[in-house]
């Protein structure tokens, strides 16, 4: 089967094999991650820790400095931002999610601005006017991340007074199952 090819051939040809297959992992890796085809800065980091691993709904990723991440850029993973990058070492980088307990964010909740309030373990709450109550389903958005979802309503209840609810939100990705997220190193929310 191999009579008439040297062994240069056979390593050209395992090595362009082997480049396909990567090429096409990282494809479709890109496309599950949702990496924008169009951005080349968007950096694909392996998740080396994630929760329970680590407390406080954080991440620790396989990428930093050398790769071009610095804090305040955003994480994303399935093409949602879920969060940002806290300290960027050399090669690794730390992620705090917009979930972790005490975070603050700007968002909108059916057109309405509000702020949500990390609870951890990947949720959030928002307090809104009772008239404004949500309906289950509803998606949460990020304004100084493009508008993008970064949850949807799981739940409301009554608020402290009568004339507020809390809307529970939950991420809409399972962070504890990431292997991989994109980091838009620049894409800091304003």
């Amino acid at each position: 089967f191999l009579a008439g090819y040297s062994f240069t051939t056979l390593m050209s040809t395992d090595t362009f094999f082997e480049r396909d297959a990567l090429a096409a992992e990282r494809d479709a890796l890109a496309a599950e991650l949702r990496v924008p085809d169009r951005d080349p800065s968007a950096v694909v980091a392996a998740v080396l820790l994630r929760p329970p691993q680590v407390a406080f709904d954080t991440l620790v990723l396989a990428a930093g400095a050398a790769d071009g991440l610095a804090a305040g850029d955003t994480v994303a993973s399935a093409g949602i931002p879920i969060g940002v990058i806290v300290e960027a070492g050399a090669s690794r980088s730390v992620a705090s999610l917009f979930s972790a307990p005490g975070s603050r964010l700007a968002v909108s909740v059916g057109g309405s601005s509000a702020e949500a309030v990390g609870a951890g373990d990947g949720r959030f709450s928002v307090e809104l006017p009772a008239p404004l109550a949500p309906a289950t389903g509803t998606p949460v958005l990020s304004p100084s991340h493009a508008g993008a979802p970064i949850g949807f309503v799981a739940a409301v209840s009554p608020g402290e007074g009568e004339s507020t609810v809390v809307a529970r939100v939950d991420l809409p990705v399972d962070v504890s199952a990431a292997r991989y997220v994109s980091v838009l190193p620049g894409a800091r929310p304003e």
